[in-house]
């Protein structure tokens, strides 16, 4: 039998932690084997724990997901990383693939994208949902992209 994928939830919200491993539990080839509530948590759980794959959600107490994804990029064996965000700029979404994000859900389409999100960034993809990933090629080839909602500068 082939290894399961292992994976950190990371949301300062109970019911979407919930709700991610209620989905994740329709797919055999997948665990959920931790979560956290807030940044310093996941940073405290990485410590001595390890998974494949990360879903961080930018928007915590304590830590916010930047500063956890650049804690973590820092780091020899970094999971691969999926942040998930209710913000959608395509300039801010960049930037965190900067930052060392292997991939971004948007929390209103993350029903539809969360398994397979999963799965690509575990085999070595990058993972972005349909209308990111539209604006991602748009902003690519020069194409004007609109402002979307984005944290304030100084979480950035």
């Amino acid at each position: 039998m082939k290894e399961k994928i292992k994976v950190h939830v990371a949301d300062d919200h109970m019911v979407l932690i919930e709700g991610i491993i209620a989905m994740v539990n329709t797919d055999d080839a997948i665990e959920v084997i931790g979560y956290s509530q807030t940044g310093t948590k996941v940073l405290e759980w990485f410590k001595d724990n390890k998974a494949d794959v990360l879903i961080l959600d930018v928007n915590m107490p304590e830590k916010d997901g930047i500063e956890v994804l650049k804690s973590l990029n820092a780091k020899d064996q970094k999971p691969k990383i999926i942040m998930l965000s209710s913000f959608d700029d395509i300039r801010f979404v960049k930037e965190l693939t900067t930052f060392g994000a292997d991939g971004f859900v948007a929390k209103i389409s993350a029903g539809d994208h969360i398994i397979k999100a999963k799965k690509s960034v575990y085999n070595g993809q990058s993972y972005f949902n349909d209308e990111v990933k539209e604006g991602l090629f748009n902003l690519f080839v020069g194409q004007d992209v609109p402002k979307g909602q984005r944290p304030k500068e100084e979480a950035i």
